[in-house]
């Protein structure tokens, strides 16, 4: 809608009254449109700036929930972290603490067998003592199946106790 711009025709003293009035009519309803325009889009203004308020606040909001979602989430990650070292190092000493038993037991173990091979060579001993005192001064004459004197002059045996721990494989008399 256009302000009619043509003016009046003029007449003899001034412009035609009936031109003006039908302009200054025309011209007053295109400003009543034009004033009906301008309240329709300051109500759309106030209420496009009412949503942008409204926008701005839930961003702000937002951006603060999103915030303490992360620093929540950094939280807890961090505790999640300190507990699985706190587990890590919990089983990292029951494994130094089981170790450590294992190897006392396996030296008693090696204690044991120690003591075990000394009582069983010393119990070897005693019955070699005894078989040799029994079989002092007889020997088996070949064929006969009887016993003899032994000459005097044969060499002594080897010591047997001696043979025995030295068949013991090293590993096993120093495990």
């Amino acid at each position: 809608m256009e302000f009619n711009d043509t003016g009046p025709k003029k007449r003899f003293r001034g412009y035609d009254p009936k031109e003006v009035d039908a302009i200054l009519k025309a011209n007053r309803a295109e400003i009543g449109k034009l004033k009906e325009q301008v309240t329709q889009f300051e109500g759309e203004l106030a209420m496009l700036r009412t949503k942008e308020g409204s926008l701005g606040e839930t961003l702000l909001i937002a951006q603060r929930a999103a915030e303490e979602t992360r620093a929540a989430a950094r939280e807890e990650a961090e505790h999640a972290v300190a507990e699985a070292q706190k587990q890590v190092e919990e089983e990292t000493a029951r494994g130094k603490a089981l170790l450590e038993e294992l190897r006392w037991e396996i030296e008693r173990i090696r204690l044991d067998k120690q003591k075990f091979i000394q009582s069983f060579a010393g119990l070897l001993e005693h019955y070699l003592g005894e078989l040799a005192e029994a079989n002092r001064g007889l020997t088996v004459v070949e064929g006969e199946g009887k016993s003899a004197p032994a000459p005097a002059a044969e060499a002594k045996p080897a010591d047997p106790i001696q043979e025995i721990v030295d068949s013991v494989p090293d590993d096993a008399a120093n495990a």
